[in-house]
Formats: structure tokens, C-alpha cells, sequence
């Protein structure tokens, strides 16, 4: 029912949350899917999913959008996260060794710069592919190497700052 909506905080500037904070608040609508596969053929496995999610604030006054606070805004979708999410791996355990590699591509589709009506451009495609080796070596201990973005993709993602905080806080 409610909307996840950052805000200006409450908290001053020395205390632990900063000068935003994420607040439920107005009446909102949600709704998505989520799907995920797991394919085992050993020595490999195969992963797939994706999920879709849209938000929308229902109980807002219209305003002019530059002066508003975010509980103002009327029939406005919240951009700030993909609407969708594509992930495919592939698992292979190298035996006798037991050694498990992991290669993971995430794609985040449809993604604005920030969540401010005036500013919704788009952003390009996000795609990182990541890479997992481990190896347990006793029931207490497994040992990881994980490199991040493998293709070394330059990748943006969508600002959850924005100038409503500025221009209330100033």
C-alpha cells in the first residue's frame, strides 16, 4: 500500500542516518513478477531469471513538479530501480578438485538517471558479467575468488539523490 520513498530526514547531520532516509509514505501501487530456474546436469548447472516491478503513487496533489516534495507528486512511477532484470549463469565444479566456478550476467533494463520528473533520462543498458572460483577446505572454511565485472563494462546506475533534498534542506 505504502510507497518506499526517500525524503528528507529527520536526523541532523551528526547523527548515524545522514540528511535522507527512506520513508513509507502516501498510497502507492505495486506490482511484478519475479522467476528463477536452476537446471543441474552435472559437473554443470545452468541459471536463469528475471524479475519486472512497477511502482506508482497514487494519492498525490499536482503541483508544479520543480517546487514539490516527492508525497506531492500525482500519478508518478518511482524509476529509481530496473523495471527489469535479466540474470543467466553457469555453474561447473571441477572434480576431483572440487573447485566451483561461477560466471554470472546481470542485465538491469529500463533504468532513469534519477526519480525527478523533470530529469527522467534514460540510462544505457546495464550489463556486468561476474566470475565465482571456491573451494570448500573444511566444513568451516571455503575460500573464494570473486572478480566483478569481468568484461571491465563501464555501467551506470540511477541516483537515489536528488534536488528535492537540496532545495528543502537549503
Amino acid at each position: 500500500k505504502n510507497g518506499i520513498v526517500i525524503e528528507p530526514g529527520t536526523q541532523k547531520a551528526s547523527d548515524a542516518g545522514g540528511f535522507a532516509e527512506f520513508t513509507n509514505s502516501g498510497r502507492n501501487r505495486a506490482y511484478g513478477c519475479e522467476a528463477n530456474l536452476f537446471f543441474p546436469v552435472d559437473p554443470f548447472a545452468l541459471e536463469l531469471g528475471g524479475s519486472y516491478v512497477k511502482s506508482t503513487a497514487l494519492d498525490l496533489k499536482t503541483v508544479d513538479l520543480k517546487t514539490i516534495t516527492s508525497r506531492e507528486k500525482k500519478d508518478y512511477d518511482f524509476e529509481t530501480f530496473p523495471e527489469y532484470i535479466i540474470i543467466a549463469g553457469l555453474h561447473y565444479t571441477l572434480r576431483p578438485a572440487g573447485i566451483n566456478f561461477y560466471l554470472k550476467n546481470r542485465v538491469y533494463l529500463n533504468m532513469k538517471e534519477t526519480s525527478q520528473t523533470d530529469e527522467k533520462d534514460s540510462l544505457p543498458t546495464y550489463w556486468r558479467v561476474d566470475l565465482n572460483i571456491g573451494k570448500t577446505i573444511a566444513d568451516s572454511l571455503d575460500l573464494y575468488l570473486d572478480i566483478r565485472n569481468l568484461t571491465n563494462r563501464r555501467n551506470y546506475l540511477p541516483s537515489l539523490y536528488t534536488s528535492i533534498m537540496s532545495d528543502e534542506e537549503g
